[in-house]
């Protein structure tokens, strides 16, 4: 009975698949809608997100179905390419007005414009982590707009150019029918959509100039190729890695050479710009981010990072690298002999390894959240969410491993092209080198998804897309507003008043006097305000002498188990540089009477006006024999570096219990693994079909040429 329903369900989908399609594109931009309302609460985030996920998924499930049913591709005409784009624009224009920020990158390149605007160099003048190409465009950006919204609007016009690029590769490479649905599936691409409508992120830009080198390099354009990829290393750096692979695929020494030349001028090029201006400018820096107006200022700004890693990382790193590009040349050699058999071994290779890449995210997802490193970190993520991440993504990804080893060990018949093994190649080292970084953020998945679109092989693109979509929240935001739901609270200082609370100027030597320092705490009813002056000291140099501590006899009963939590923020604004250093420690006694102190924040300068930081605390990190105890009194010491009058801002201080973040994460844990899996089996019911169809194909093509054969030594 069940296979009989079974079967109804797919005729109806089948008759009704054009239906199906525009309801599922309809439901997955209204989730885009509903995430804008309520995303910028940390565990509403995660659950949209994953909702989302898997309506994206049986999206893409129907698409393929499409193509299997109906002659005509989704997209058959320049007006439907249209169409797609303005789709592609309408739900990245949901997010254009968000006022609340998940990450604070297009504010930081709105601060680098405001510099340049002033006439400060980057590099220079002001730390500047990015090649120059991304200098440029920051600053046309910012000479026409104000805030986030000028990236946001460019990162979706460098979708649109994108999805264009995904488009035409595919529908010369593979066909029109799979380049519609790689189109479609780039339009609606959750991270694609939160990355550049609403965080405005620079990734589409790189992208593009990739994907346009790779149209060069297949159409033998090696010249044009190698400009391109010049232009995307000189945006941001990782299109490096890829720069092995193209020139190894590359026929021939001289082609070689011309577009070795040609991506090493291009690149080299954009540098001229700044370094004129750096030998010709004397820029006065931004008050904290000052480094010499000079080359040496300009080299230690744009490569000081690699004389600020230690020895054994440094050795770790380069031997590392030089055997990834070691092993790369040899396998690129073993392609260059133009052997099927081999193409198809090299592949199945690959992808077993990137199998085991996705395996790895899979195990880092869910036991990074249950280790005591976790702790130590303020912006922690829900427990939950972990460990959903982790069993999806680590059975997933050993799916991908299986399949590549079955397919290998019987010798499953596949044609694999010099061009597919490029793609696989180029698309899994960028994902293998995002993954490799010390910091890894979410919106690095997107260096390498859109070369996983360009697959001939779908089983493979979209499993491995939906892993790293699974993966996605697991290594991304960290400024949510509130994590939206109460956490039961055992001691709470909402500031309703400020009672209690006590200000202290420490003031060493006589430089500075009393006189000219001057401190006091105030609240609004909801937020309290500690204030410091120091408008009256004579000399910069002076500030480094005062210290302003703020504190509070409080009675805070505490064991491992339980966390201390604030939301703070500051009122200045980072690009005319900090104003002041913060510090909050405690004084008690543990369980054993014997006295305890510690720092629930080191010395930091990360609070800022661009938003408020909620910050958590673990008391597993005390050190005591017994871990628990009372905190008798709670100390925030403020170290001002301007002469200004200016302010922290405290929304609340509390203690709570350390757990999962969630106070239903017995529920949320089956249900969000439950509507992954059933998206995944839909994707890979249809998957599966698909490759039947192929290998079926391939059998009957090989009959057809061995009965040919026969048929030409029978006539013979």
């Amino acid at each position: 009975m069940s296979g009989i329903d079974i079967s109804r369900i797919s005729t109806v989908l089948s008759n009704h698949i054009g239906s199906v399609i525009m309801l599922l594109t309809s439901v997955n931009i209204f989730i885009a809608f509903t995430l804008s309302i309520f995303g910028t609460q940390m565990y509403p985030f995660f659950i949209l997100v994953y909702i989302w996920i898997a309506f994206y998924i049986v999206l893409i499930a129907m698409l393929i179905r499409r193509e299997r049913i109906i002659e005509k591709p989704l997209i058959h005409n320049k007006m439907h390419l249209v169409g797609l784009g303005v789709l592609t624009i309408i739900i990245r224009l949901i997010f254009i007005g968000m006022t609340q920020y998940i990450s604070l990158d297009a504010l930081w390149y709105a601060d680098f414009g405001t510099f340049m605007h002033m006439g400060v160099i980057p590099y220079t003048g002001f730390y500047f982590p990015y090649p120059p190409v991304f200098a440029y465009f920051i600053y046309i950006i910012t000479s026409i707009f104000q805030g986030a919204i000028g990236f946001r609007l460019f990162a979706i016009a460098m979708d649109i150019a994108v999805l264009v690029s995904i488009w035409k590769l595919v529908h010369k490479e593979v066909g029109p029918k799979w380049a519609s649905t790689a189109a479609m599936a780039y339009a609606f691409l959750p991270i694609s959509v939160i990355e550049s409508g609403w965080n405005g992120h620079f990734e589409p830009l790189v992208s593009f100039l990739l994907l346009i080198s790779l149209w060069a390099l297949l159409n033998q354009k090696n010249i044009i190729s190698g400009i391109f990829l010049g232009l995307s290393i000189a945006t941001k750096i990782y299109p490096i890695v890829v720069f092995p692979i193209l020139f190894v695929y590359i026929k021939g020494w001289k082609n070689r050479l011309w577009f070795t030349l040609s991506a090493g001028l291009s690149g080299a090029l954009t540098f001229v710009p700044i370094l004129l201006l750096s030998w010709t400018t004397n820029s006065g820096g931004t008050g904290g981010t000052t480094t010499s107006g000079s080359t040496l200022g300009f080299v230690e700004s744009l490569f000081g990072f690699l004389f600020t890693i230690s020895l054994f990382s440094a050795i770790v790193t380069a031997a590392f690298a030089i055997t990834l590009i070691a092993i790369l040349i040899h396998i690129l050699r073993l392609i260059n002999s133009n052997d099927p058999a081999m193409n198809q071994k090299i592949y199945q290779i690959v992808t077993v390894a990137l199998g085991v890449i996705i395996v790895i995210m899979g195990i880092v997802s869910a036991i990074f959240p249950l280790l005591p490193m976790a702790s130590q970190v303020f912006w922690r993520f829900p427990m939950d969410i972990g460990i959903v991440r982790g069993i999806l993504t680590i059975g997933i990804g050993l799916l991908i491993v299986f399949n590549a080893h079955r397919e290998w060990k019987i010798g499953m018949p596949k044609h694999v092209s010099l061009k597919s093994l490029l793609t696989l190649m180029g698309a899994t080292t960028l994902l293998f080198i995002a993954m490799a970084r010390q910091f890894f953020y979410g919106w690095y998945l997107l260096w390498s998804i859109p070369f996983f679109l360009l697959f001939r092989d779908k089983r493979l693109s979209y499993t491995v897309i939906l892993c790293l979509l699974l993966v996605f929240p697991n290594y991304t935001h960290d400024n949510f507003t509130s994590l939206g739901f109460e956490e039961t609270r055992h001691w709470q200082d909402e500031f309703v008043t400020v009672d209690g609370w006590s200000s202290d100027i420490d003031i060493k030597g006589d430089f500075v006097n009393a006189s000219q320092v001057s401190a006091h705490v105030d609240s609004d009813g909801t937020t309290g305000r500690f204030w410091f002056d120091t408008r009256n000291v004579t000399d910069d140099a002076y500030l480094k002498n005062i210290s302003i501590s703020y504190t509070k006899v409080v009675e805070i009963d505490f064991d491992k188990a339980m966390e201390f939590v604030a939301r703070i923020e500051s009122s200045w604004d980072p690009p005319f540089g900090r104003y002041a250093d913060l510090s909050f420690s405690f004084e008690g006694n543990d369980a054993n009477s014997e006295p305890i102190n510690g720092s629930i924040i080191t010395k930091t300068s990360v609070f800022t006006n661009l938003t408020p930081i909620l910050w958590r605390y673990s008391f597993v990190n005390i050190i005591s024999p017994t871990h628990n105890g009372t905190l008798t009194l709670l100390n925030l010491t403020i170290y001002p570096v301007q002469r200004v009058e200016s302010s922290y801002q405290i929304d609340f201080f509390y203690t709570t219990n350390a757990g999962f973040l969630n106070p239903v994460y017995f529920i949320m844990i089956p249900s969000l693994i439950a509507i992954s899996l059933i998206a995944f089996s839909i994707l890979y019911h249809e998957l599966e079909i698909e490759r039947k169809l192929a290998s079926t194909t391939v059998k009957n093509n090989k009959i057809l040429k061995q009965n040919r054969n026969n048929r030409q030594q029978h006539g013979g």
